[in-house]
């Protein structure tokens, strides 16, 4: 069963927003072309020299926002020039900050479905404020941690060249890591007939197993729901 959703913060509400869109009809959808991204706060690539940087107290935020900027865009070309894949009709985001300092106050989704002409939707994960993470796995030491009263958030989005309705947040049952909220965004997107379900979520790398296939099943007792076909994608963390 899906968990309760906690009273939310207008900050942590479902945003929508973007290009508007064509028709179906306007599109080739004899084949949908999908593409899951952990875009990581849009920092960049190097996660463990950055990491080590940062515990010698070496942050580099004075630059951070223009990094994650030109990184924004660099993302925006490499989907635009459809090059190293075909244009995607939907692109799913884990880890998309919503004005962190970590982010340079950047809205990661929202400027990047600007920049590839995608109407979005953002689903804020509600960071908690004040809430002090504990010691963790050695291999999880080099994430960068959204700051203890930090304003902003970060959340999972969808970015599509589709009408999405039927959009639902999806809070997952998340036990061993208070200062992160998980979850997961759901919506529907007609091609034809059809009625495709799409649910992109970020599964808890700091559960146990038995943790991480709770939050799971979740995602496949919401996917079971609808009668049409279901995609689940997302960063799952299985390390």
């Amino acid at each position: 069963m899906l968990t309760a959703i906690p009273p939310l913060r207008n900050s942590e509400k479902l945003e929508f927003g973007g290009a508007e869109l064509r028709p179906t009809g306007d599109l080739d959808t004899s084949k949908l072309v999908v593409a899951s991204y952990n875009i990581r706060y849009a920092v960049g690539r190097f996660l463990i020299s950055s990491g080590l940087l940062r515990k010698i107290g070496l942050s580099g935020k004075r630059k951070r926002a223009n990094q994650v900027g030109e990184n924004i865009r660099f993302v925006a070309e490499a989907f635009n020039s459809a090059r190293l894949m075909p244009f995607p009709h939907v692109v799913a985001l884990q880890e998309a900050d919503k004005q962190t300092a970590r982010a340079g106050g950047h809205h990661v989704a929202r400027e990047l479905a600007e920049a590839i002409k995608m109407s979005w939707l953002h689903a804020p994960a509600g960071i908690p404020r004040g809430q002090v993470p504990v010691a963790r796995q050695w291999w999880l030491d080099f994430e960068e941690q959204i700051g203890l009263h930090d304003t902003g958030d970060t959340g999972v989005a969808l970015l599509s060249r589709l009408p999405l309705e039927e959009v639902m947040r999806i809070d997952l049952p998340w036990h061993e890591c208070p200062w992160r909220p998980r979850l997961a965004i759901a919506a529907t997107l007609s091609l034809g007939n059809t009625k495709l379900r799409i649910l992109n979520t970020h599964v808890d790398p700091h559960a146990a197993i038995s943790g991480q296939l709770e939050q799971l099943e979740v995602l496949t007792e919401e996917a079971a729901r609808h009668a049409g076909p279901a995609l689940i994608v997302g960063d799952f963390n299985t390390l």
